[in-house]
């Protein structure tokens, strides 16, 4: 199964940087919120990390798609991207679910990822809810 890209073009690399300088270098009030954070998703859904990484200064990390509320986290660990999912990780991220209901570990076992990512991601969302239990 492969996990599909939120409401943006594929390839879009290109105008998620060009975005993303806009927003750095004029007021942010000028780019439109909604842009940056399809940008952020796109860009984890691509394995972008240095573009993630940027946006994470512009955007919310938790941010979801409108229509599958999939998170960076959903789409870079679904497209196998393990330095973009450890940077969200690090960074924060909240292991919620989609619309669907499924958690990041459950989109790791029905994309098949590598068996480094889903055992990363299966440590990771038992140690967030550990701390959320107080444990």
């Amino acid at each position: 199964m492969m996990v599909k890209i939120p409401s943006s073009t594929k390839d879009s690399l290109p105008h998620n940087t060009v975005l993303l300088e806009r927003a750095q270098h004029e007021d942010r009030g000028s780019v439109d919120l909604e842009l940056l954070q399809s940008a952020l998703l796109d860009s984890a859904y691509q394995g972008a990390i240095e573009l993630v990484d940027s946006f994470l200064e512009l955007v919310a990390i938790d941010t979801a798609d409108k229509a599958t509320g999939m998170t960076a986290l959903h789409l870079a660990v679904g497209r196998n991207h393990l330095d973009v999912v450890r940077l969200l990780v690090d960074r924060g991220a909240s292991f919620l679910p989609d619309k669907q209901g499924r958690m990041p570990t459950t989109i790791a076992a029905e994309c098949e990822v590598s068996e480094e990512l889903c055992d990363f991601i299966v440590e990771a969302e038992a140690a967030a809810e550990a701390r959320a239990e107080g444990v």
